[in-house]
């Protein structure tokens, strides 16, 4: 399978845990399982919770305690402080996992792990462009699109597009695609 995000912030109480608060309920089914597979594929997950002080050490220490992973709490990922310049106080994320989303539906941890992997990969190209001094095609951080001359310090998706997105841009680029290896980067 295959991780579509990398970076994904995970509420705790009604999430992770049925809600309790202040006590830390039960963990709901299937989340230390997904939770581990987003790991083992690549995933950083970043625990977003409300709680704080005594609150925010118990809720490290039940993680620990059964081993669920998780790379930060409450705090914004470093490789996203560094691609955005900032770093604010909303959690950055590529998804965020909440039992207090707008859908309103209980946590379904099969109905997540559908939405984050694809069993099916795509495969994958970047576009190189012969002798002109911007030659990678680029996805832009805002959407759109954009040529960069380096991609030794971008993220591995920031550059790679499957075969459609190439020709939905310009069908003239596709001659110029390159595939990328399955672990590249």
């Amino acid at each position: 399978m295959h991780l579509k995000y990398k970076y994904i912030a995970v509420d705790f109480d009604g999430t992770i845990v049925h809600d309790c608060y202040p006590e830390i309920g039960k963990l709901i089914d299937g989340a230390k399982e997904t939770l581990v597979q987003i790991r083992e594929a690549g995933g950083e997950i970043i625990i977003w919770t409300c709680r704080e002080g005594l609150d925010k050490e118990a809720c490290i220490d039940f993680m620990k305690n059964m081993s669920i992973p998780f790379d930060y709490i409450n705090c914004n990922h470093p490789d996203l402080i560094k691609k955005f310049g900032n770093d604010c106080r909303k959690i950055g994320a590529e998804v965020y996992i909440d039992d207090k989303s707008l859908l309103g539906q209980e946590i379904n941890w099969s109905i997540i792990k559908n939405f984050l992997f694809c069993t099916t990969k795509k495969p994958m190209f970047r576009v190189e462009l012969p002798v002109v001094e911007h030659k990678y095609l680029r996805h832009h951080i805002n959407g759109g699109i954009y040529f960069s001359r380096f991609i030794e310090d971008v993220e591995l998706n920031e550059i790679q597009f499957t075969e459609s997105e190439i020709r939905a841009i310009d069908d003239g680029y596709w001659q110029f695609a390159v595939p990328v290896e399955e672990g590249e980067g």
